[in-house]
């Protein structure tokens, strides 16, 4: 079993199941503090460095101190689909971030995605990009909270596959049975080469929404 150091800064650690963690992070450090927290190799230094964003540089380095503290290794590998892993272990790994926090998602199931999103207006804006028929039946189209749920939802259901020709309107639908009453979502993933159902959960922090997959519904 991994554990966080203590003097690691989470706000959320969550068991989602036997073989699934959860863990959030809210960003208040600086970036000399956090690079005092983790060692990283001279590529990911490389790449730290060419981040013009200081944002940037400290969602790069919280995902690995998370990852260090959980695994015993701070480096993250991508496949050719951009899909993230750690060589080191058997552990798959799902990760966001936006503005104040960062999230990840670690599973020993492939299956996995998060997304985690500021509610902001411009969401309203690009609401035709992402939702279907159903889903415009199924929210208030100017409700901006409802807008980013789904389209964390989406983005976390992308994820699984890393697959370029998912596209978010035309290949996934996201199914509320309570009207965001509860927590818990529905997706169906319908592609040519893929036909999923996937269980999602969201969860609201401050101004932000989180949603995640799970592996049963209730």
């Amino acid at each position: 079993m991994y554990h966080i150091a203590k003097e690691v800064p989470l706000i959320k650690k969550e068991s989602i199941d036997k073989e699934t963690s959860l863990y959030v992070w809210k960003c208040v450090e600086n970036i000399d503090k956090l690079r005092s927290l983790v060692a990283i190799d001279e590529e990911d230094l490389v790449k730290l460095n060419n981040f013009g964003n200081p944002n940037r540089k400290i969602h790069f380095l919280i995902v690995r101190i998370i990852c260090h503290q959980l695994t015993g290794s701070s480096k993250i590998h991508y496949n050719d689909e951009g899909k993230p892993f750690i060589a080191s272990t058997n552990k798959h790994i799902s990760i966001s971030h936006s503005h104040d926090y960062v999230a990840v998602l670690l599973s020993a199931n492939s299956n996995i995605g998060l997304d985690i999103q500021r509610k902001e207006e411009k969401i309203i804006r690009i609401r035709e990009r992402f939702l279907n028929l159903q889903e415009n039946q199924l929210i208030d189209p100017n409700n901006i909270e409802q807008l980013t749920i789904l389209w964390c939802a989406k983005e976390s259901i992308y994820k699984i596959h890393g697959d370029p020709t998912v596209f978010f309107k035309e290949h996934i639908t996201i199914h509320s049975s309570s009207g965001f009453q509860s927590p818990h979502l529905t997706a169906e993933l319908n592609h040519t080469l893929y036909s999923d159902i996937h269980h999602l959960k969201f969860e609201i922090l401050e101004n932000y929404v989180l949603v995640y997959t799970v592996f049963d519904s209730n």
